[in-house]
């Protein structure tokens, strides 16, 4: 059984809005980077929340203000992803997140959402089929990958690459 579907492109760009990113990954798929994220399946105070990935194909630039940022249990994410068309079959993707930057004594010196922004050819999202409850804090590694592993987003990648 698959535990992990593709997402066309509008809810591949829902992906990021109240979503937690907890790694940037660049070991996965040559010339891609992807985002591993939590995202809850809805706008609900106490929506569950699912293992996503979003792959970002041919990435060319990317732009994460992370400055004196402290992100102990990873990025959250805000807004929902906007695509702009570029030459060269470039797309520019955007979104926020909140990426506190702190003084020395510990007080946040700006307001913590800032862009982040993705130039590259293609994007793709993947999310997990099963769900985990909001009421934990911080999900464990083990949680995450129970929900979906590496190789299961791997596998559901791969074989949307091979019916194309």
């Amino acid at each position: 059984m698959n535990k992990v579907i593709e997402l066309d492109q509008e809810k591949t760009k829902l992906l990021t809005v109240d979503a937690l990113l907890l790694a940037l990954r660049w070991d996965l798929i040559p010339w891609s980077l992807v985002l591993d994220l939590d995202t809850p399946i809805s706008e609900a105070v106490e929506a569950p929340y699912r293992r996503a990935w979003i792959v970002f194909g041919g990435v060319s630039e990317i732009y994460f203000p992370i400055h004196n940022a402290r992100l102990p249990n990873g990025c959250g994410l805000i807004s929902q992803i906007s695509i702009s068309e570029l030459t060269d079959d470039f797309k520019l993707y955007e979104f926020c997140g909140l990426l506190p930057s702190f003084s020395k004594n510990d007080s946040i010196i700006e307001y913590p959402s800032k862009d982040i922004s993705i130039k590259a050819k293609e994007i793709t999202g993947l999310i997990s089929i099963q769900a985990r409850s909001s009421d934990i804090n911080f999900i464990d590694r083990q949680t995450r990958v129970n929900l979906a592993s590496d190789e299961e987003f791997l596998l559901a990648f791969m074989s949307s690459r091979s019916r194309s």
